[in-house]
């Protein structure tokens, strides 16, 4: 699981309105698992997809709303396929963000308390992919990713979360985030 973009520079600069500099990014797959199982759902569905209204003679109504009904149940799947196998984790000049395709989290270097890395308990949050938990915890995780950083933030509203973010390199990640805390803190 290798990261497809990874910047060198470890500065941290002050926001800039036009940029914000990049310090640690990757992109994080799910394992080839998740991507084994997620196949064989789509190859089931379109054996029913073809083979049902054919083996069962459906007449042109009731087959319309079949394909219709597959239709969609494939199109969630894809979406699920395309925005929760890959997540992206970014640190630059703003703070952190992560995100599973068009789902996104962001929070300001001044939101940000600590990081540390841990072990994904997936138990502890009752699976994978995005989870609330009650006590303010959250977890962002990939399956086959065993690894992350906990991050302990303060949102807009004053409550302190406490978010799980699954990565390949979590000791980098948690060591960006707490040198950028830590500057933030003391400039």
């Amino acid at each position: 699981m290798q990261p497809i973009h990874q910047t060198d520079d470890k500065e941290i600069a002050p926001s800039d309105p036009n940029v914000a500099k990049v310090v640690f990014s990757e992109s994080v797959r799910a394992s080839n698992v998740a991507f084994a199982f997620v196949g064989a759902v789509y190859v089931a569905l379109i054996a029913l997809f073809i083979g049902v209204p054919i083996v069962n003679g459906m007449e042109d109504s009731r087959a319309w709303a079949f394909y219709a009904a597959m239709g969609t149940v494939i199109a969630v799947l894809s979406f699920f396929l395309v925005n929760f196998m890959v997540l992206r984790n970014t640190v630059s000049a703003d703070g952190l963000e992560f995100r599973f395709g068009i789902l996104a989290r962001r929070f300001a270097w001044s939101q940000l308390l600590e990081a540390e890395t841990r072990r994904y308990r997936w138990l502890d949050y009752g699976g994978w992919g995005i989870r609330w938990v009650p006590g303010g915890r959250r977890a962002w995780s990939l399956f086959g990713v065993p690894e992350g950083v906990v991050v302990q933030v303060v949102n807009d509203k004053g409550n302190r979360l406490s978010y799980f973010i699954s990565s390949a390199r979590p000791h980098e990640l948690s060591e960006t985030l707490q040198r950028g805390i830590e500057r933030t803190r003391y400039p």
